[in-house]
């Protein structure tokens, strides 16, 4: 397939596409930074990299017209709790309104969709039960409130007009180039100290990048499907305290402090159900919490090339 990806050079997105380039498809990046980082640059000539904004739909309408696109991967989104906090407008404008110009998009051309949404917003579990898709949802927070709404439109496509759309709901998802999250690596790479008093009893049911990134190609690709909404994380329950304990193992150098118990406001909740994502989709977690982050040390380790932005070219 000749699949487009939103916020392609972003963290999840790049990780996307080197996914799809290594099972033999096209990839264009389309991208508001444009920038061809360490991992773009493993996927070789096999992707090409677009500036664009994905609200700018008669730029996203040209891009999939000249490039032929089959499918789109909706990666670009603004995250972050606080973010959403403080800029209400500016996260429902990207993350809402950016939706919007790709079903658009994806209905005015007949494209397949996957949008990827967020486990986030299950909201408030304490007592960890499992979550299963059905779960009602309860946001805590603008960035999942916005998620869902965007999510829940997605699928009213697919009801509406049969667009053929797949939302995927990840969970604290880790790895080379994470913006959020405290996974530790890649601050005591850089030599940080990191002291947290509480925290180290935080469960979380973590997803590895190229799990996410499996996912995201088998949405696009596997049909036929029962199902549009899939759980896509690593179905364990793991703690906060075990994340630093691998970096210390990773890194013995790493200075990481991080006391017992649990922050005051943490999003509890369980380990979500990926039965459905097994049987439908045929994923399986690729990475335990180690293996995933034994990987992204070996990212750490190579020397990273500085990122090139692409010149754009093309008209529209």
């Amino acid at each position: 397939m000749r699949i487009l990806i939103t916020g392609g050079c972003g963290f999840v997105g790049a990780f996307t596409a080197l996914e799809l380039v290594e099972h033999g498809h096209e990839v264009v990046c389309y991208d508001q930074q444009a920038v061809r980082n360490d991992v773009l640059e493993r996927a070789g000539p096999g992707v090409v990299v677009v500036q664009g904004d994905v609200r700018d739909r008669a730029r996203l309408a040209s891009v999939v017209e000249q490039h032929r696109i089959e499918g789109i991967a909706h990666t670009a989104a603004v995250i972050g709790q606080d973010e959403g906090a403080e800029r209400p407008d500016w996260m429902l404008d990207v993350n809402l309104g950016g939706t919007v110009s790709v079903l658009e998009t994806a209905r005015a051309h007949s494209l397949r969709v996957v949008y990827v949404s967020t486990a986030t917003l299950y909201g408030q579990h304490p007592d960890l039960h499992v979550l299963p898709e059905d779960a009602r949802p309860e946001p805590v927070g603008m960035y999942d409130t916005t998620k869902l709404m965007a999510e829940t439109l997605a699928i009213s496509y697919h009801k509406i007009y049969g667009l053929d759309v797949v939302a995927l709901r990840p969970g604290y998802v880790y790895g080379h180039h994470n913006s959020t999250g405290g996974y530790f690596l890649d601050k005591v790479a850089r030599g940080e100290v990191i002291d947290q008093p509480v925290g180290a009893d935080l469960p979380i049911d973590v997803t590895y990048v190229r799990d996410l990134a499996q996912g995201i190609r088998l949405a696009m690709t596997v049909r036929p499907i029962r199902s549009r909404i899939f759980n896509l994380t690593g179905g364990v329950l793991r703690r906060h305290g075990e994340v630093a304990a691998i970096a210390r193992e990773l890194i013995p150098s790493a200075q990481i402090r991080l006391g017992p118990g649990i922050q005051p406001h943490s999003h509890l909740r369980g380990p979500s159900d990926i039965t459905r994502a097994r049987t439908e989709l045929g994923y399986a977690p690729g990475y335990t919490l180690e293996q995933g982050m034994a990987d992204w040390f070996s990212w750490l380790r190579v020397p990273q090339p500085v990122p090139v932005p692409i010149a754009n070219t093309e008209a529209g």
